[in-house]
């Protein structure tokens, strides 16, 4: 993978009392469906509340540059 340094936003979110959620809430089974998903617009739908952040960076196995990269 040559592509470089990936970022990883992770976002935990409270959920309302009696929340779920099917799969086609989040845009289906297929990636490219997927890949368009508003989460901007999914948390005002169903009023989540953020309650934690984390991130990460990461690269594929066959990246070759160097730590200072990252």
């Amino acid at each position: 993978d040559e592509s470089g340094p990936h970022k990883y936003l992770f976002l935990l979110f409270k959920e309302p009392q009696g929340f779920s959620v099917e799969k086609n809430d989040v845009g289906g089974e297929e990636f490219v469906d997927r890949r368009s998903f508003g989460a901007k617009e999914f948390v005002a739908k169903h009023g989540l509340e953020l309650v934690g952040v984390q991130w990460m960076r990461g690269v594929g196995d066959g990246w070759n540059g160097g730590k200072d990269e990252l």
